[in-house]
């Protein structure tokens, strides 16, 4: 790995280091003419593979800087758990201050904010510590931050803060921007497109007759409805005769899983567990190209990059419409998308798939036209690229 020059222009990208959207939006930017310095904020967050490999190419102009100390107790980092309760009640200004430490070391021409909470809200208190200062602010919404947690005072208040620092704002959604125009941002928008960068059809994947199984994204929590996303797939299926079909629940945390099992030991259909990070994108790609459909449910969402990744293979994407897809998607043509208040209604769309009722390979065609056209990786990453280079130059023109 190459140190990181002075005579280059720095940029410091704060973001998630498991994160592979992180990942896949720095491969973009390898070779560039810029340093790239990426840190994280959320101590007990390991750092992806594919991250630490960009960073360990011999020619990279990628680096990762921690901020949180690495001494130890009896083998475990004592420091950076601390620092992430403590920060729960100091409101981030414990990792404000390790992260205006950084900020003076290094002296960045620009600060890119990766997600504007975990990410934003650091940051924001470490400028506060140097002084405000005017180190230009590119900020990120990633999935549904605005959307969600502007209902919330506390997070409205600090999100109207970051953005109104902000001189350069991007998301995955034309909803976000507009909202984020609503909470103060001033600045110039760059182009909309996904936060994980570009993605292209598969040229080569096996025709719907052949696919024997149905993709569930299993996350569960406040946001996500994994387990009501997997019983209502579960009732499409045992429902119908013609076909043995195999349900893969990907991404699961413990409702999910309970779910499954539950399931399992009722009827006659098989389902199938990963936990979340157990699959690699390859393997994700790999279970979508043999997938009938993919069902994903949630709350509040951006995109969902389970939908592009869908679309790419060829799998027919159902999303709840509380996430952005319908930018995306032809609703019941190249699409279905499911109402966030009815849930059930997922049973329906999946027994459509089963039943005939879509052209699935016209819907396969229409969806890979279209990442042509919004998705190009080439075409993105030359953006992505412009990007920093207007940021970094100070141009306010769009």
């Amino acid at each position: 790995m190459s140190p990181v020059s002075d005579s280059k222009a720095k940029v410091l990208v704060v973001g998630m280091l498991d994160s592979i959207h992180l990942a896949r939006w720095l491969s973009q930017l390898v070779g560039v003419e810029f340093e790239i310095l990426v840190t994280g904020t959320s101590p007990y967050r390991k750092i992806r593979p594919e991250l630490q490999e960009l960073a360990e190419r011999p020619d990279s102009n990628i680096r990762i800087a921690e901020i949180f100390p690495r001494a130890t107790l009896a083998g475990l980092r004592i420091f950076p758990a601390l620092a992430w309760i403590l920060d729960r009640l100091f409101q981030d200004e414990i990792r404000g201050y390790l992260l205006s430490r950084l900020i003076a070391r290094s002296s960045p021409a620009l600060i890119h904010v990766n997600e504007l909470q975990v990410a934003g809200y650091p940051t924001i208190r470490a400028l506060h510590r140097l002084g405000d200062s005017t180190i230009p602010l590119w900020s990120t919404n990633y999935g549904s931050e605005i959307v969600w947690y502007t209902k919330f005072a506390s997070h409205k208040k600090r999100l109207a803060t970051l953005l109104q620092r902000s001189s350069y704002f991007s998301a995955e959604c034309n909803r976000d921007s507009v909202l984020a125009t609503q909470l103060g941002f001033e600045g110039l928008v760059f182009p909309t497109y996904p936060v994980s960068g570009g993605i292209e059809p598969l040229k080569s994947m096996p025709a719907s007759s052949h696919r024997t199984k149905i993709a569930v994204k299993g996350y569960d929590n406040k946001w996500g409805m994994g387990s009501e996303a997997l019983r209502a797939t579960w009732l499409a299926v045992e429902r119908q005769t013609e076909k043995e079909i195999e349900i893969v629940a990907f991404s699961c945390n413990r409702p999910t899983l309970r779910q499954a099992r539950a399931l399992n030991g009722e009827g006659r259909t098989r389902i199938v567990t990963y936990s979340k990070g157990a699959l690699s994108h390859t393997e994700m790609i790999a279970l979508f190209s043999n997938s009938l459909a993919y069902v994903g449910a949630s709350r509040s969402d951006g995109i969902s990059t389970s939908v592009l990744e869908a679309m790419s293979a060829g799998a027919f994407p159902i999303q709840t419409d509380s996430s952005c897809s319908s930018e995306w998607l032809a609703h019941n043509q190249t699409g279905y998308l499911v109402p966030v208040g009815a849930v059930a209604t997922i049973e329906e769309a999946v027994a459509g798939v089963l039943e005939g009722k879509y052209d699935l390979e016209e819907s396969r065609r229409a969806n890979a036209r279209k990442l042509v056209e919004k998705a190009d990786p080439t075409k993105l990453r030359a953006l992505s690229i412009n990007s920093y280079r207007q940021a970094l130059k100070g141009s306010t023109a769009s």
